[in-house]
């Protein structure tokens, strides 16, 4: 069984923390702008991800700043939040 070391995950291709930072660094407040739009809607990650048609590591990993989000998918949880993609995500 393989043990989950900083190690392990690299050789696998996951995300390090120093790509974590970098993209907090990048895109500190379209994320930010997703969780409060969310929370303001009073919706959940898995709700939001349900009326989106989004998987809900998506969701997760956009604001986490994992991942910025496809433009696609910016467009589906712009929509369910009944925004338009510049209110949620800027000029991504």
């Amino acid at each position: 069984m393989t043990r989950w070391t900083p190690d392990a995950r690299a050789k696998r291709g996951y995300e390090t923390f120093e790509h974590h930072a970098a993209a907090v660094r990048a895109y500190p407040e379209q994320h930010h702008a997703l969780r409060v739009a969310r929370v303001a809607a009073g919706l959940s990650q898995s709700d939001l991800a349900a009326l989106a048609h989004v998987h809900l590591m998506t969701i997760s990993r956009i604001e986490r700043h994992i991942v910025k989000g496809y433009p696609g998918t910016q467009r589906s949880l712009s929509a369910a939040l009944g925004k338009t993609r510049g209110e949620v995500f800027g000029d991504a």
